[in-house]
């Protein structure tokens, strides 16, 4: 399995709702500090891959976690390795 599958799959499992009763999709929200210019950055990215803001930076943390050994699935956290 490549890293792109593997990054690929962290992504589908972390999609996969949790709770199916007309909550949210997405029910935690995520902030953090950022330099200066961050989000054109992510605005350029998100029309670059024809997306919105929020799904760029969603699929770009999910990728990173991935390559860390950190997946999140179906809600819960897994560490590769099982630590």
């Amino acid at each position: 399995m490549t890293l792109g599958d593997i990054m690929q799959d962290a992504i589908s499992e972390a999609y996969r709702p949790t709770v199916d009763d007309g909550r949210a999709r997405f029910p935690e929200a995520v902030k953090a500090q950022a330099p200066k210019g961050m989000t054109a950055a992510i605005a350029a990215a998100a029309r670059i891959r024809h997306t919105t803001n929020a799904e760029y930076v969603r699929q770009a943390l999910l990728r990173v976690l991935a390559s860390d050994g950190v997946r999140l699935k179906r809600g819960l956290v897994e560490i590769e390795g099982g630590c």
